[in-house]
């Protein structure tokens, strides 16, 4: 079928059923073209007044000279005539041809009116530019004297390039040069160009007009909006799901590690990345409990804890230790934003792309709810892990008040009656029954001091209102009054020591069994213990006592505690090092990656 037609009453009177064509409504001039326009009017109204009187003006002075004669008279209205009827015919064609062109104008604007109601309406409907490329291409080619046509366009940035190729000679295409190449704007922006290959000596340009390049540039910019609209709104959608499912996490209590897991893996998903991941702090790792299946966070070389996805393993070339890849790699495209609290900043969550697909604006948007999430996540997550331990100090303190009021009682009764029993006549006088009293004595005195040391531990060692000094203060100062050994504390950081309360709890711990230790086996006379550091913080506990043969590592058995303290630093990814000889007394130094922190308690 042709898509041009020559009624021009018909051409521009879009077909029964057809959509509206979405172009912009022209102006008066140029939708009702005149056969005679305003200067054709001046020059039909001008060029006989003036012919008229050039041949006046002659005429009268051809009268006034001196060689007029009635001879010449006869010929000059005979030159007269002759002249009008040849100016007559000259105007008359000037005047058709004119004319004509404009009919001819007309009819070409009525041809390019059809095919773009024809365009509009063949690309109506369509799901996307590529559907409206294709439907456009087919109708263009059925235009008589058209061989092919090809549409590149490009209806957004950043989107891949269309093409659609239509017409009896596709083979032209790619091969020939092109009889019309023309670019597609929808207003300043260029949405594509449209390129057509005559099959005989007809010019495209006579069938598609303005008026059919502006209307497909509608319709490919209009689909490209409407893309654009539906992904704006399944991202909304998607988005909308991804925080409705890590808050409904949140409030669920459902553990941190997959909690922050979910989240890194939504913004992996939402964001077209190939990996993201949290990297908590030293300070707020210590301060939460990745309680989850047998999953675990990976912890790096500095001390971070990892929960990511889509990262592949990186170790150190140098330590061999594993270190954060996702800052490590190379990434085509990065993004990231810091995770705070209102004590500062607890973390990084992070996204990269291999390729170089930069991160919009609006995706830094989301990232930033999404680390904003992440936050609440792990505020959660310590106001959890605080009620644990208040809960732990409660069962303690109640735990050191029953053997207080039982066991320890129980054992100061059985010394001072065995010390008692020692003095009986019928003891003494057995130098065997004496001997096993005594030791009776002393091994009811030893389990006495221990119970004792125990309550201690439980009870006064780790006040959640006092400091982590304040609490080593007294623990040591309540150590040498029981045990009789001089225990000092110093603090030698050059400022005063907060720590995360995980962390303090388990230094506070390691201090008390390397004390105990002292008190058993070192035969001492005096202990100190000793915090120092910067980037990290150190306690060393030493003693002047006999000293041993310290090992090379920590025994994998609960041998002096060693193993118990050892545990208890690698949950804070610490070190635990000793440093002994005979003589010479013992060191215990426990390391950890967590600063001292020069803010004030709250």
């Amino acid at each position: 079928m042709s898509a041009v037609r020559d009624d021009p009453e018909q051409a521009t009177t879009p077909a029964a059923g057809t959509a509206a064509r979405p172009v912009r409504a022209p102006r008066d001039e140029d939708a009702s073209p005149r056969l005679v326009g305003r200067r054709l009017r001046w020059i039909a109204l001008a060029a006989p007044m003036a012919f008229f009187l050039l041949l006046e003006a002659v005429h009268y002075h051809l009268e006034h000279s001196p060689w007029w004669s009635p001879e010449f008279a006869q010929a000059w209205h005979l030159a007269v005539a002759i002249a009008v009827c040849v100016g007559i015919g000259i105007f008359s064609w000037l005047m058709l041809r004119h004319i004509d062109r404009a009919e001819g104008a007309i009819v070409m604007q009525n041809r390019d009116l059809l095919l773009a109601d024809t365009v509009t309406a063949a690309t109506h409907g369509q799901p996307d530019a590529q559907g409206v490329a294709d439907a456009a291409a087919r109708v263009l080619a059925d235009v008589p004297g058209i061989g092919c046509v090809r549409l590149r366009l490009n209806p957004r940035e950043g989107d891949p390039a269309l093409e659609a190729v239509a017409g009896r000679s596709p083979d032209l295409a790619g091969t020939t040069i092109p009889a019309l190449d023309r670019p597609l704007a929808e207003g300043d922006r260029a949405v594509g160009r449209i390129e057509v290959w005559a099959s005989d000596h007809d010019l495209p340009g006579e069938h598609i007009g303005p008026a059919t390049e502006s209307a497909l540039s509608l319709q490919v910019a209009g689909a490209a909006r409407l893309k654009a609209d539906f992904a704006d709104l399944y991202r909304r959608r998607d988005e909308g799901h991804a925080f409705y499912a890590i808050l409904l996490a949140i409030s669920r209590q459902s553990g941190t590690l997959p909690t922050l897991t979910d989240l890194a893996t939504h913004a992996r998903d939402l964001l077209d990345a190939d990996a993201a991941a949290v990297v908590v702090t030293v300070a707020a790792a210590n301060t939460v409990r990745f309680d989850s299946t047998a999953e675990v966070p990976q912890a790096c070389s500095d001390g971070s804890t990892l929960l990511g996805v889509g990262l592949p393993d990186h170790i150190d070339e140098v330590t061999g230790q594993r270190v954060n890849p996702i800052g490590c790699l190379h990434w085509g495209a990065y993004a990231e934003h810091g995770v705070t609290s209102p004590r500062g900043n607890v973390g990084t969550l992070r996204v990269g792309r291999r390729d170089e697909r930069p991160f919009t604006e609006r995706d830094r948007s989301f990232l930033a709810t999404m680390a904003g999430l992440a936050s609440i996540a792990l505020t959660s997550a310590k106001v959890r892990e605080q009620e644990r331990q208040r809960e732990v100090l409660n069962e303690r303190t109640r735990i050191a008040r029953e053997m207080h009021d039982s066991m320890a009682q129980v054992l100061g009764a059985m010394h001072l009656r065995l010390r008692m029993l020692e003095t009986f006549p019928s003891v003494t006088g057995d130098a065997d029954t004496a001997e096993q009293v005594s030791a009776l004595a002393e091994t009811a005195d030893e389990a006495y001091r221990d119970v004792r040391e125990v309550i201690l531990g439980l009870r006064d060692s780790d006040k959640a209102d006092l400091t982590l000094e304040e609490n080593l203060e007294a623990y040591t100062a309540k150590f040498a009054a029981q045990s009789g050994i001089v225990t000092e504390f110093r603090n030698e950081t050059g400022g005063p020591v907060q720590l995360s309360p995980r962390t303090e709890v388990h230094l506070i711990r390691v201090v008390q069994e390397a004390l105990t230790n002292v008190r058993k086996h070192a035969r001492a006379t005096r202990a100190t213990v000793t915090i120092t550091g910067t980037d990290a913080t150190t306690v060393t506990i030493a003693d002047d006592g006999q000293g041993f043969h310290a090992p090379t590592d920590v025994p994998t058995t609960d041998g002096y505690g060693l193993f118990t303290m050892s545990d208890r630093l690698s949950l804070l990814h610490g070190t635990l090092r000793l440093e002994s000889y005979p003589g010479i007394g013992t060191k215990v130094i426990a390391s950890v990656p967590e600063p001292p922190s020069r803010t004030p308690r709250s």
